[in-house]
This record gives C-alpha cells, sequence and structure tokens, in this order.
C-alpha cells in the first residue's frame, strides 16, 4: 500500500496490527527520561523496578515530553499510533467542517435569485483541497450561466464529482444541481 493512501478499514486485511505491548517503564529508564528533560534533579532508586503509578508527579511531568525532553524507545510506537489517530481526526473535524458550511450553502443557494451572490461549496475530499473552494467557482447566476468546459472539468476535479452531460449547457446544471441552485 503507497504511502500516505487512504486506508479502507472494511476489510481485515487492511486493519494495523496493535500496538505491541510495551509494558511499563523501568526505574533505569525513568531516570533516564527524567534526567534528560532538565526539570528534576536525579533520584537514587537502586535496584527496584517501579510501576509508572508510583513516580511522584512531578517525574511524571517530566516524562509528559515538554519543554524539548525526548521520549523515551518504549513510547515510540505509542506516538505513532497516536499521530496517526490524530490526523485522521483532524481530517475528520475539516470534513465535518466544510459538510456544515455546504449544507448552510445548498439552503441558500436553492433561494438565490438574479444579481445575488451564491454561497461557495467546500472540498469534502481528503486530500490538499479538503476544506477549500476551486478559484472558478461563480459567484452567481450570470457567472454559472458563461462556465467553460475547461472551468466545469476543474471543478470536476477539485471537488471529485462527475458533472456528466451531452453538452456544456447539460453539465452546468448537473453543476448548478450540486451547489443546490436549481
Amino acid at each position: 500500500m503507497a504511502a500516505g493512501a487512504p486506508v479502507n478499514y472494511n476489510s481485515i486485511e487492511n486493519i494495523p496490527p496493535p500496538v505491541q505491548n510495551v509494558g511499563l517503564p523501568t526505574a533505569d529508564e525513568v531516570l533516564a527520561a527524567v534526567e534528560f528533560s532538565g526539570q528534576l534533579k536525579r533520584r537514587r532508586i537502586e535496584g527496584i523496578q517501579i510501576p509508572a503509578v508510583r513516580i511522584v508527579e512531578s517525574e511524571i511531568e517530566a516524562l509528559t515530553f515538554g519543554g524539548g525532553a525526548v521520549a523515551p524507545a518504549w513510547f515510540n510506537p505509542i506516538q505513532a499510533q497516536l499521530n496517526l489517530m490524530q490526523n485522521q481526526l483532524n481530517n475528520i473535524q475539516l470534513k465535518m467542517d466544510a459538510a456544515s458550511h455546504n449544507n448552510m450553502s445548498r439552503l441558500r443557494n436553492s433561494k438565490v435569485m438574479d444579481g445575488l451572490h451564491f454561497g461557495t461549496i467546500r472540498s469534502e475530499m481528503v486530500g490538499p483541497n479538503l476544506n477549500g473552494v476551486p478559484p472558478h467557482f461563480p459567484i452567481n447566476l450570470e457567472a454559472l450561466n458563461i462556465l467553460m468546459l475547461a472551468q466545469l472539468n476543474q471543478m470536476e476535479i477539485f471537488y471529485g464529482v462527475q458533472f456528466e452531460g451531452a453538452n456544456v449547457v447539460a453539465r452546468r446544471q448537473a453543476f448548478a444541481t450540486f451547489i443546490g441552485c436549481f
């Protein structure tokens, strides 16, 4: 699967393996993280395996990797999964913002009369155009009625939607339906 390609989780083969059971850090790993963070004085813990819950609050703060500290090696697979989940949540939020905006714009566009401006329709596709508006989006009915074939083609690519029709007039009508007009 290509890097950056969307993943279809509807198939069992595409579900990523769970993060390995990395266990709790050892006392030495805790000391190394605390020492490296520069936030606390080194504490001596001799030969004792301590669970993370027994670390004092200031050490836990140091382990949150704020202030330029580097995460210990055992945290890397967890951080990778968290980063992936954060990116997915950001994309979902942007898609929801675009969909909400588009619902309001389509409602407005259904009532537009000559001379009034359209509400823009944002892209809901994940990618570089997410939540964006194409450069040739018509501002009113007059601009819609003079859209050229090349502009309609560019908007098809931008939105990832086919505006089907036997000629440019039919394709304009399909685009008008897409934006909520007519």
